[in-house]
């Protein structure tokens, strides 16, 4: 994702004496808006106009409070030295989130520490994108695992003995499993779709929020016609900086234990069915027609037989299992993280003088 322009950064800063355009209009409207009062308070005055004279002074204390957002707005809510921003990052999890794939089953730690030209690294909204990643990733290690099995069953399946007068298939019951497996492995790819969707939404709000809706919305709100636009522009992007990406911090500490259990029984089951790819006795194209080759691989079967059974019987039982609980991660949670989230830019909103209606969501 190609950075924003960050117009935070055109507020005045520790160590700067001036801003930049973005400050500049803030405080020509400022003034302007000042000037604008001042002169309806003394015409108010002077012709004796109570609704005018009442709306100069209700408007003088909107300016004040203008006035110190956007003094204050660099302190609060910059970049990486913000005090709101520095103090909402220290909630960073320190408990260490491992998420395991079959090709590493111990899993590596999801930490706050994210690669150059992807999300800010340090910040909660870094631990919540690291996350997702590291559950895509495990999604497409079982897919990946899937891949191969679902053709070896396939295979199995129609695997038949000839004997002369009649011919018999002794494992083409498989055929069941590899309709299961395929159905599973559908759902997992779309699961794998939507935490990256959730992924690239972590994205645009690390790049959007603070760099865009955040100083957008304070020079909109010092002017009076567009006050309630840049209140909610602002509450969003609090909102959506804060809220969000800290409820999903918290899904990774919550629930990611109870995923374990349920993923370590699928690293035998890869083991053993590991054993019976072909390609691992038939490397070249002459073995297939080689009886030596073809023996030793009936033997493999034999030998796995019962413990690849076994394996195969579980294997729906497992992923079902598995799928159910990843849907709490994917779907459940970020839906509630985004109703938490929706409360909570509603209730923003009216702190800085706007209005964003949500229906029932905040009733």
């Amino acid at each position: 994702m190609a950075d924003v322009a960050d117009l935070l950064s055109q507020f005045p800063h520790p160590g700067s004496s001036t801003g930049g355009d973005a400050f500049n209009i803030a405080l020509f409207t400022l003034v302007s808006m000042l000037v604008l009062v001042g002169i309806a308070y003394v015409a108010a005055k002077a012709m004796t106009n109570r609704k005018l004279e009442e709306w100069a002074k209700d408007e003088f204390p909107q300016i004040l409070i203008n006035a110190a957002l956007v003094g204050s707005l660099f302190i609060l809510m910059a970049p990486g030295s913000g005090i709101i921003v520095m103090l909402f990052n220290s909630l960073v999890p320190s408990e260490a989130v491992r998420i395991p794939t079959l090709g590493d089953p111990s899993g590596g730690a999801v930490t706050s520490i994210c690669p150059l030209g992807g999300v800010a690294t340090g910040t909660v909204l870094c631990f919540a994108s690291n996350y997702l990643v590291s559950l895509s990733n495990q999604i497409m290690s079982i897919v990946g695992f899937l891949f191969t099995v679902i053709p070896l069953l396939d295979m199995l399946s129609k695997f038949s003995i000839d004997m002369v007068i009649t011919s018999f298939s002794p494992m083409s019951g498989l055929s069941v499993f590899v309709q299961v497996l395929n159905t599973l492995m559908q759902s997992l790819i779309f699961l794998g779709i939507i935490v990256n969707v959730e992924n690239a939404l972590i994205m645009f709000i690390d790049k959007v929020a603070l760099t865009l809706f955040l100083p957008i919305g304070m020079v909109l709100r010092c002017f009076f016609a567009t006050r309630r636009i840049g209140g909610a522009l602002i509450a969003l992007a609090v909102g959506a900086y804060i809220v969000f990406p800290l409820v999903l911090s918290l899904n990774a500490v919550a629930v990611n234990q109870a995923t374990l259990s349920s993923f370590a029984s699928l690293i035998p089951v890869n083991a053993t069915l590991a054993t019976l790819n072909p390609f691992q006795t038939f490397q070249s194209a002459g073995n297939f027609s080689d009886p030596a080759k073809i023996t030793e691989y009936i033997d493999k079967i034999t030998r796995a037989n019962q413990g690849g059974l076994d394996a195969i019987n579980r294997l729906p039982a497992i992923l079902v299992t598995y799928i159910a609980l990843i849907i709490v991660q994917i779907v459940v949670l970020p839906v509630v993280a985004l109703i938490i989230t929706g409360i909570a830019i509603k209730e923003l909103a009216v702190v800085f003088g706007a209005e964003v209606d949500l229906g029932k969501l905040g009733a």
